[in-house]
């Protein structure tokens, strides 16, 4: 497994980076998560918010026996949460702005994000709704939709991102900011 934050070939099955004790993402057969995901802390999920990395490997670890879909739902619900408090801590700032504003790519990096973002919670949803049809005595769906719905909000941060750093002014913010460090 290859460290996403220092490029170190780790062990497969490793959860920490051997060099910079970084979080790895689990391997899923199937799933690819790319090369721009968030980097995460080791800290306790008491000390920061829960991650999509915390969420992948909820998943994972439900996949192969060794924990329980509760777990799964309270990382959702958490990340879920804390992705709702940023939205609403910006109020319709992104909804108000006006496409000749922040340009058309911005736009629709926005817009696309969005879109990722309903489409991976839609994808955790019908999971869910699935599991609560299951009798006692039937198994588990497979967990691939549950893996792909952490790819749309992969994709979703990384539209975020790409349209904040494209809005006037962002790029000389962040090098003035950068200088001041």
């Amino acid at each position: 497994m290859i460290c996403l934050k220092c490029s170190t070939l780790n062990e497969s099955g490793s959860r920490w980076c051997a060099k910079c004790n970084g979080l790895l993402l689990p391997q899923i057969p199937g799933v690819s998560f790319g090369s721009d995901e968030e980097e995460s802390s080791p800290l306790s999920l008491e000390h920061r918010s829960p991650t999509l990395l915390d969420l992948a490997w909820a998943i994972h670890d439900f996949d192969q026996g060794e924990s329980t879909l509760e777990a799964v739902i309270d990382l959702y619900e958490a990340y879920r949460d804390s992705f709702d408090d940023v939205r609403d801590g910006t109020g319709n700032f992104f909804e108000e702005i006006e496409t000749e504003e922040i340009g058309v790519q911005a736009r629709e990096d926005l817009d696309l994000a969005v879109n990722l973002y309903g489409s991976g919670e839609s994808l955790f949803e019908d999971y869910f709704e699935q599991v609560e049809d299951l009798s006692e005595a039937e198994e588990y769906p497979e967990t691939t939709p549950l893996f792909e719905a952490i790819r749309h909000w992969l994709q979703c941060n990384q539209r975020l991102t790409r349209a904040l750093l494209n809005l006037p002014g962002a790029k000389s913010a962040l090098a003035s900011s950068e200088s001041e460090l």
